[in-house]
């Protein structure tokens, strides 16, 4: 199953739902099931401007959590790839980059502890259990 290392906060946004789009300096033709793995790095900058976003009235009642509190070094969950573009219309699309929108989020859990990669990597279903 194929998979992509995301910096926190990202991951926990994309995998709870609220953040819909992923940006990336890069293009794929994949399309279907995603793992989501919880790289080690936290982005601080990251953090301050999902802060701002999540001020957005969609988003009222939605609070991150500490850092400290997030998974890193896991695989916390999986999304649907479905289209990958450069336009979004979410609050979450940097222009200039491409725009992978993703739905259907499924949280794991527990979370798997697992070693991530650089791009696209593959997950090899016999090695773990996957819960969906």
């Amino acid at each position: 199953m194929k998979a992509l290392s995301v910096q926190q906060p990202w991951a926990w946004l994309i995998i709870n739902g609220h953040k819909d789009v992923l940006n990336q300096m890069w293009h794929t033709h994949y399309r279907g099931p995603l793992l989501i793995h919880a790289n080690e790095a936290y982005c601080v900058d990251g953090e301050a401007w999902a802060k701002r976003l999540l001020l957005h009235p969609d988003y009222r009642n939605v609070e991150l959590p500490p850092c400290h509190d997030l998974d890193r070094g896991k695989i916390i969950g999986s999304v649907e790839l479905v289209d990958v573009t450069m336009r979004a219309d979410s609050i979450w699309y940097v222009p200039g980059r491409w725009a992978w929108h993703v739905r259907n989020p499924e949280p794991m859990t527990p979370p798997i502890r697992w070693n991530g990669k650089t791009g696209l990597f593959e997950v090899d279903r016999s090695e773990i259990e996957l819960p969906f």
